[in-house]
């Protein structure tokens, strides 16, 4: 029997559903993504209801971002009555963060891919789980041609975009703590001030790793990939430029030279900086893993991360 599935998420979760739908296909699956598979001049809603009708499966991707949507929300109620019709095991949900899970699907167990970066999408244990649910665990694993490793010039940006990411997340890790706020407890702004221009004051870690990006980008890559790596440094570059406004701020705020900053205004400085170097450290370890597999397809992005350079 041919599996459809109809991939139910968050459009903010782009990322990791394209990677899903690639697996998916490698292994035969015909999948239904609305970015592809809605023509211009179509109705929508129309179109989604009939995928989810067609469809044998519907993998359901929970996320911060999901439970906010009313469409993940309109589509989990349709899979909902679509499988009270058909009986069996229709609903596959698929924990990408913490999240409560919501009381229609409380009781089925879902594939956890919230450590999602510690492995590619196709090795990820979750991922045979997607496809024991679906009955294609007997399957064998795709084949594709080897990809060659890139040659030694190239290989050296790499080596450095290594060490650069390792020396980044010690850092950002150390901010990442320093700007949260426990209960009532609002980090001192003199103190953030003070560790923010020890990590940050140029030539730092974080300038050097976006010098590197621009060399990245030369790499000869895949199509595909290379829009991705684009995409991926983009968005690094976006998080870099607002560390660096919020160092100024902080910086100002400390110095007693911005008005109006009261512990409201830092209390909200600090939670929205810690978001962005939340994204900025999986934005940069993405970027990474999606290199590495280029420069040496035997060795895995983990243990690059975790020798600190090349192996």
């Amino acid at each position: 029997m041919k599996r459809k599935v109809f991939l139910s998420h968050s459009s903010r979760d782009k990322d990791f559903v394209r990677d899903l739908d690639k697996a998916l296909k490698a292994y035969g699956v015909e999948t239904f993504l609305d970015e592809r598979d809605i023509a211009v001049g179509e109705d929508i809603p129309e179109r989604i209801y009939q995928a989810i009708e067609d469809a044998t499966h519907v993998c359901y991707i929970l996320s911060q971002n999901s439970i906010d949507s009313a469409w993940v929300k309109e589509e989990l109620s349709a899979a909902k009555m679509r499988e009270k019709e058909r009986g069996g095991v229709f609903i596959l949900p698929v924990l990408l963060d913490d999240v409560p899970i919501p009381t229609s699907v409380r009781s089925k167990r879902y594939a956890d891919f919230r450590n999602r970066h510690a492995s590619r999408l196709d090795q990820h244990a979750s991922f045979a789980l997607l496809l024991k649910a679906m009955g294609l665990a007997d399957l064998p694993a795709p084949t594709a041609e080897a990809p060659k490793p890139l040659p030694p010039q190239e290989r050296s940006v790499v080596n450095e975009l290594t060490l650069l990411t390792v020396e980044l997340q010690d850092i950002l890790d150390t901010i990442e703590d320093l700007v949260s706020v426990r209960g009532d407890v609002v980090p001192e702004p003199q103190l953030v001030a003070s560790v923010l221009n020890e990590h940050l004051r140029p030539p730092n870690p974080v300038c050097f790793f976006c010098d590197v990006l621009d060399r990245t980008r030369a790499l000869r890559l895949a199509p595909g990939e290379k829009e991705r790596v684009e995409r991926l440094i983009r968005e690094i570059l976006e998080c870099a430029d607002a560390l660096t406004a919020f160092r100024r701020k902080i910086e100002m705020v400390a110095h007693g030279n911005e008005s109006g900053a009261d512990r409201e205004s830092v209390h909200s400085l600090m939670v929205e900086q810690r978001s962005n170097v939340i994204r900025f450290k999986n934005k940069s370890r993405m970027l990474l893993f999606s290199v590495v597999y280029f420069a040496d397809p035997g060795v895995h992005p983990r243990d690059r991360l975790a020798s600190g350079g090349a192996k």
